[in-house]
């Protein structure tokens, strides 16, 4: 916690896992806004087929952040697979539902974003299967600096 904002990393990648987490910790945190920040790293996670799924999984959350993924081919079992997930189309179509979203290219973005932004009381829960950047530490830092 820093600056009145609790930070929680979880493993959540996958749209079901990710609306399952949300939804945990609004109930662990009632009255406090939940920042949910994404890192799609993985093959499946990064596939345009989960894209509307991640809207939805998103949408319980007040705040989003996703990350690019970029646009490098994803390889697979059964040959390469173009179609990425969007994640300026994720968070156009949750701003569209009356969300706080936006997707960024960089972490030091994301963490400026979070922070300008940011209430007493927020939950801001990452979720990545990975390094994320170390998010955490320049998010901790970055809230300590601004208390």
């Amino acid at each position: 916690m820093a600056a009145g904002v609790t930070v929680i990393d979880d493993f959540a990648h996958h749209p079901t896992a990710v609306a399952g987490t949300i939804e945990a910790i609004a109930q662990r945190h009632p009255g406090g806004r939940v920042v949910a920040l994404l890192e799609p790293r993985t093959n499946t996670s990064r596939r345009a087929i989960f894209q509307d799924d991640y809207v939805r999984a998103l949408e319980a959350a007040d705040r989003v952040a996703i990350a690019e993924v970029g646009d490098e081919p994803i390889y697979s079992i059964t040959g390469e697979v173009t179609e990425c997930l969007s994640a300026a189309a994720v968070a156009e179509a949750l701003r569209a539902r009356g969300r706080d979203a936006a997707a960024f290219e960089g972490i030091d973005e994301i963490v400026d974003w979070v922070v300008r932004g940011r209430r007493e009381g927020d939950v801001v829960l990452v979720m990545s299967n990975g390094a994320f950047g170390g998010i955490w530490e320049k998010l901790l830092r970055a809230l300590e600096d601004a208390a």
